[in-house]
């Protein structure tokens, strides 16, 4: 891979220490060769025409004629050799009200529209009283599911600001699939928009996750939050100096001890093992500990990988309210996966909440998909 000389000496200096997860790749410019290279390297040159081609570091950003405006792939059922099951893959419980049963099969759908190899693997809990609702709508569609039990702690939390919240232990799970190697587990109110299957290659300790920094500006400023979550603590806010950089080497940009150590489960990359799913389920049996956690999983992963995770650039883990709040470091171009915090866009019919334009975007996508399956399974309706 050939590098322009046209970036300062900030630059060079991210991009060595940056250089950790693709060790595979060299980076090279004229008088020094970096022996390893970053997500830095790969998510930018990729995006631009991929290795081999001479670019400049921080070419000029020509304006996109639709908001992620990515390349599009053929989409096709996903076939699983059942002979050979893949040690990788995807997952994501899927629970609450219908609407995100709309939200799971338009995730489903946009990994196989961005050719993803790897499955999507359904976390359904039978006692659930949706189950046969969503059971019925992933054999449909022929998309693999994993029977769990729901999580909870040993003394009941209640979450008065975020009553959903209760369900989130169970998001736990992801770490008892011992059948895979490595699981990214994903949200079901997420939307992929490029191709992201780097994520199950990143070196990754067998006591380590990777995740994306949680935002911790509290810009609705909800009364509930913390009184620390303030954007001086916000790794994001250190980020925005360089946007090229947030958008591809994260590790450089926040170290994972940066100002409250949060990060955001939305997107976790995980090795699933009995020690790491004892580690993670041990502070549901201690009652002082788990009622210090505001967001429950996500403070719980954020204290037992403390120091420990690997930071993963926000376009993995975009929320959508960093469009507006760190606007100096959001690229539409870069963002490889849409999270929907919050209010979702299943619930935004007319499409005029807060975040409204991303919104648009998930309803083209859904949209897309219902035609899809009609065409291709003659789905008419998730009912």
């Amino acid at each position: 891979m050939v590098v322009s000389s046209n970036y300062n000496d900030n630059d060079r200096r991210c991009m060595r220490r940056g250089c950790m997860l693709f060790p595979e790749l060299e980076v090279r410019e004229a008088g020094w060769d970096c022996p390893q290279s970053s997500v830095f390297a790969v998510a930018y040159f990729r995006s631009r025409g991929g290795v081999g081609q001479k670019t400049d570091i921080h070419p000029p950003r020509p304006p996109s004629p639709l908001l992620f405006d990515h390349p599009r792939s053929a989409v096709s059922p996903l076939a699983v050799d059942s002979s050979n099951p893949p040690k990788k893959a995807w997952a994501c419980l899927l629970t609450g009200s219908p609407g995100y049963l709309s939200g799971f099969l338009t995730l489903h759908y946009s990994l196989r529209k961005h050719a993803s190899k790897y499955p999507l693997i359904a976390l359904l809990n039978p006692s659930d009283t949706l189950y046969p609702l969503f059971l019925s709508a992933l054999q449909q569609r022929g998309i693999p599911h994993r029977d769990i039990e729901a999580l909870r702690p040993v003394e009941d939390r209640e979450f008065e600001g975020d009553p959903r919240f209760k369900e989130c232990w169970t998001k736990l799970e992801m770490f008892g699939l011992y059948e895979f190697e490595r699981v990214g587990f994903l949200d079901s109110d997420m939307l992929v928009l490029q191709n992201m299957d780097e994520l199950f290659e990143i070196p990754l300790e067998p006591h380590q996750i990777a995740a994306s920094a949680a935002c911790v500006c509290n810009p609705r400023k909800r009364a509930h939050y913390p009184p620390t979550w303030i954007p001086e603590n916000c790794a994001y806010s250190k980020q925005c100096y360089d946007p090229a950089l947030a958008a591809t080497a994260a590790t450089d940009a926040i170290p994972p001890t940066f100002g409250l150590g949060a990060l955001n489960s939305g997107l976790v990359i995980l090795h699933p093992s009995p020690e790491n799913y004892k580690r993670v389920t041990a502070p549901l049996s201690n009652p002082p500990l788990y009622r210090t956690f505001l967001f429950p999983d996500q403070d719980l992963l954020a204290h037992v990988f403390k120091g420990d995770w690997i930071p993963l650039p926000y376009v993995y883990n975009a929320l959508k309210t960093l469009k507006g709040q760190h606007a100096e470091m959001w690229r539409d171009e870069e963002v490889k996966n849409l999270h929907f915090i919050i209010d979702k866009p299943w619930d935004d019919v007319d499409k005029k909440g807060e975040g409204k334009v991303l919104h648009g975007v998930w309803w083209g996508v859904d949209g897309e998909r219902r035609e899809w399956e009609k065409g291709v399974y003659g789905i008419e309706s998730e009912e």
